[in-house]
């Protein structure tokens, strides 16, 4: 059986806040009508995965319950869930308008299913209700992906995984198919792209296809073709929130070229709006990487983006107080010139500067024209203190 926390494990996770609505204790059996709506509950302790998902239209519900450290497998015919390992088990009930169904899978084959509450001979009925469950299970929750997706693979190649996934009816359902297929290391890169591309058409949720998005960052190689389809999907997110996860762990990749970090600066950050969120982002540049010129620029006017003197002062005070060359550190201090109005944000953020750096021409300029941007006396004598004697006219 394969490993639940690799490659599935972000989609699963997801379930409980992004494909179903609520959470916690639920009651489905014995309910006078069958159950209206969805939820989810998902916990992990020591590795293993406690999992129950339930939905419902009013005429049908269905409830599932899985606990386990590996991700379910089903047999080649896709009628039967394998046999599961010791302390793993899975609850499967349906209730109809006038039926209840009920099939309990527990480790050596041990498997028992009830009708109404009663239970009967798993053979041949229950194995017969468990093959018609199945294909719900797999539309619904990408069941049995872990197994079905290297199958298909296999036999149909990529295309035959595609046309598989656009055949299921959730974003649950399409993500786990992604991810296993993404994790195969068969796949060249302009499979890899197609995937991308694919999947930034067909996922409409914000947390499904970050999750999506951070697998192929762990998994996949984002340069040259790659990153393009992957900076399409990515601007495809509207959440300030989700996208910006992304992105800081893109600009502190250290695999990334300086090209490419300078690329995700200038095509995929200024999409986001949020202040908070792109001083968070732009705080996971490492000052080193400011000393290429592109991506400099870029760094420069992202920031430019920042509205808040507060947030664009904590970035620069981040990146003063690691910063070692001199040409990052006047380009620092014009950004700062440029874009913070307030004394007292100003006053902080060449407090952070390097004194020694002033010995540089180009630095003590530029530290000079932010200093004069200062209209408090107050907040001028703070910062002439900071430096040398004759650092500043005045």
């Amino acid at each position: 059986m394969q490993p639940l926390l690799r490659p599935t494990s972000l989609a699963w996770a997801a379930l409980a806040c992004c494909l179903f609505v609520g959470c916690g204790s639920y009651s489905f059996l014995g309910d006078s009508r069958p159950y209206t709506g969805s939820m989810s509950n998902t916990t992990t302790h020591n590795g293993e995965v406690h999992r129950i998902v339930a939905w419902g239209d009013g005429g049908h519900g269905y409830r599932f319950e899985w606990k386990g450290s590996s991700a379910p497998e089903l047999s080649a015919d896709d009628t039967q869930i394998l046999p599961l390992d010791e302390g793993e088990f899975i609850v499967a009930e349906y209730e109809g308008s006038d039926d209840l169904r009920r099939v309990e899978l527990r480790p050596d084959a041990a498997r028992a299913y009830f009708v109404d509450g009663v239970e009967q001979a798993y053979e041949p009925e229950g194995a017969r209700w468990v093959a018609e469950v199945i294909p719900v299970l797999i539309d619904r929750l990408g069941f049995g992906a872990s197994s079905r997706v290297p199958r298909i693979l296999e036999s149909d190649g990529v295309d035959g995984v595609l046309a598989d996934i656009d055949k299921r009816s959730s974003d649950m359902a399409r993500s786990e198919y992604y991810e296993v297929l993404l994790a195969s290391p068969q796949l060249v890169v302009g499979e890899v792209t197609r995937v991308i591309e694919h999947a930034s058409e067909r996922v409409d949720s914000d947390a499904h296809l970050a999750d999506l998005l951070e697998e192929v960052a762990d998994s996949a190689e984002l340069s040259g073709p790659v990153m393009t389809p992957y900076l399409e999907a990515l601007a495809s997110i509207d959440s300030d929130a989700h996208a910006s996860d992304i992105l800081e762990e893109l600009v502190s990749d250290k695999t990334l070229a300086d090209g490419e970090v300078a690329r995700v600066l200038s095509e995929a950050v200024p999409r986001v709006s949020s202040d908070a969120h792109l001083s968070d982002i732009l705080e996971e540049v490492h000052p080193d990487r400011l000393t290429d010129p592109t991506l400099r620029a870029a760094f420069v006017d992202a920031l430019d983006g920042i509205s808040s003197d507060a947030h664009a002062a904590d970035v620069l005070e981040g990146q003063l107080d690691s910063a070692r060359s001199p040409q990052v550190v006047a380009s620092l201090l014009q950004a700062a010139a440029h874009g913070i109005s307030s004394d007292a944000h100003m006053a902080d953020v060449l407090e952070h500067c390097p004194a020694s750096s002033v010995k540089d021409p180009s630095v003590a300029d530029a530290l000079r024209s932010a200093y004069a941007t200062i209209a408090s006396s107050s907040h001028r004598e703070d910062v002439r203190e900071r430096f040398p004697v004759g650092t500043f006219s005045e």
